[in-house]
């Protein structure tokens, strides 16, 4: 059968009415006759539909619908995420956390200030040293103390262990940007009761304050045991050093304070009248005696303890 021609379809479209593009064909009954006729569906009558609000929780979902006196519903979002940081109400007994920020820092010691101002029941005070953390301590009396512990001058070490002196009742949570776990046990041991990365969300801090507040542990049990071996390790190899620099002959010493003087080695030689080998053998020996790699390590080793001086 040949196809209508394609006016008619056009002008079968054209009649259906804008409103539909569905059309059906029938042949006419005539065999000498026989064209496409189009015609439009009729449209079905619109279907009221109702959807009623289901009590039961969607699986999946962190929506939770509950009912409510009068009928309606209300809908409560819970973000486990977040709900242990949002404010939780002024402290127990109606005295807001006092909070002492310490950095030398001070635009972070401030921007961490204004962070927690945010919060209602944290009052915050910030200092740029150790000196002004102890006193400003014995001014506000401080529930918990943000301590950096690299600073110039006393370090955040040693204010740590003058406020565990002065406020023993103060809980210091070290506040650093180095994941060190020397420097950590270090902390620990005078007197911090935990230890806050700079790189930790700002979110998170307010909540940490308020668990040190309540005498909550900031880092699980296993932690600290394994940063109590760290520091134990760490105190038995500088023992050895000790005894290792204590075992050093008067001309190593005399050679690696050269060193430390910054003399170069040919002269050093011509000073002590050595060969360039026999001053290659003494070095060699203070590296060995020493238990290093390289004359730099050695030079180390001697200054922290006390064998050489720089500058003298």
């Amino acid at each position: 059968m040949a196809s209508p021609p394609a006016s008619l379809i056009a002008w079968a479209v054209s009649s259906a009415g804008s409103g539909s593009r569905s059309l059906t064909t029938t042949i006419a009954p005539s065999s000498a006759n026989r064209i496409a006729v189009a015609r439009p569906i009729p449209r079905p009558a619109p279907v009221t539909t109702a959807t009623l609000l289901s009590r039961r929780p969607i699986r999946g979902s962190s929506e939770i619908r509950r009912p409510v006196p009068g009928g309606r519903t209300v809908s409560g979002l819970i973000d486990n995420a977040q709900t242990g940081c949002q404010h939780t109400g002024v402290a127990k007994g109606g005295r807001p956390i006092s909070v002492l920020v310490v950095d030398d820092h001070r635009t972070f010691a401030e921007a961490l200030a204004v962070a927690f101002g945010l919060e209602k029941d944290l009052d915050v005070r910030v200092a740029s040293t150790a000196a002004e953390a102890v006193a400003a301590a014995e001014r506000m009396q401080p529930d918990v103390v943000l301590m950096d512990v690299e600073m110039p001058g006393v370090d955040g070490i040693e204010a740590i262990r003058r406020l565990a002196e002065t406020h023993p009742r103060a809980r210091v949570l070290v506040l650093s940007a180095h994941d060190e776990d020397l420097l950590r046990a270090r902390a620990l041991e005078a007197g911090a009761v935990g230890y806050v990365s700079k790189a930790a969300p700002i979110r998170s801090l307010p909540e940490i304050v308020r668990k040190a507040r309540r005498g909550e542990p900031i880092i699980e049990r296993e932690e600290v045991e394994r940063l109590q071996r760290v520091l134990r390790h760490r105190r038995r190899e500088e023992a050895t050093q000790r005894q290792r620099v204590g075992r050093l002959t008067p001309r190593q010493t005399e050679i690696l304070q050269l060193m430390a003087d910054g003399v170069p080695m040919e002269e050093i030689a011509a000073r002590l009248n050595l060969t360039r080998a026999t001053l290659r053998t003494h070095v060699q020996n203070i590296l060995t005696r020493l238990s290093v790699h390289t004359k730099v390590e050695a030079l180390a080793v001697a200054i922290r303890h006390g064998k050489v001086s720089v500058g003298s």
